[in-house]
């Protein structure tokens, strides 16, 4: 902003004849550089105002996490980065075990909870905006973490889930250069992942999660 300022004071010395009145220079000058300044300000606002509105058109106004547009751009903004970086990237999806049952059965305010604290554990331990994908399904990145760093961060949120009485299993896959051509790929097998992990919940009643 200040060189913009500067550039257009220089101009207007370059443009007013050297006999020009002080007076009238200086007033010249201060015009101009209160003309820029607003348009500087403007230019911001107007920035301003559209990162506000990408922000909403991305998120989800029930829990206040990503939903699938912002994912979708997320996605594709951290496989650059990590890829490009030479790290890893972990996708883990979840799914909340038998949410409809547990509406009927005490009613939906008690599925509203299970989802607004699954989203509430899940912007706790996730660096990177987790998402809310659909109704009961959520989905989290993790960059630069391996194997043993994923589990240990699922025990941890597996604790939180069991604290709150939350049933949910999830599945969680690397991203591969070789495997995933797209994101589609990618996806499709986080997904699968989910529902073995969903599988072995419901044996055990216990949130659990199968990396693939």
């Amino acid at each position: 902003m200040y060189d913009t300022v500067q550039r257009t004071v220089t101009h207007m010395d370059t443009v007013l004849p050297f006999e020009a009145n002080n007076d009238i220079r200086h007033a010249a000058q201060t015009a101009a550089a209160i003309a820029t300044l607003a348009m500087v300000d403007i230019a911001m606002q107007a920035r301003n105002e559209l990162e506000a509105a990408t922000y909403i058109s991305e998120t989800d106004h029930f829990t206040g996490l990503a939903n699938r547009r912002g994912f979708e751009r997320t996605l594709t903004r951290q496989i650059y980065e990590t890829t490009t970086a030479d790290q890893s990237l972990c996708m883990i999806m979840m799914d909340l075990n038998n949410i409809d049952e547990v509406n009927e059965a005490v009613g939906r305010h008690e599925g509203d909870r299970w989802v607004k604290e699954t989203a509430g554990i899940l912007q706790r331990y996730c660096d990177i905006r987790p998402t809310r994908w659909r109704g009961d399904e959520f989905v989290a990145l993790f960059a630069g973490h391996d194997r043993t760093s994923i589990e240990n961060v699922w025990n941890d949120m597996s604790n939180e889930f069991i604290n709150a009485n939350i049933q949910l299993g999830a599945g969680a896959v690397f991203y591969d250069t070789e495997l995933h051509c797209d994101t589609e790929q990618f996806m499709h097998q986080a997904d699968q992942a989910m529902y073995e992990g969903k599988r072995t919940s419901k044996l055990l009643a216990r949130p659990m999660l199968h990396i693939q």
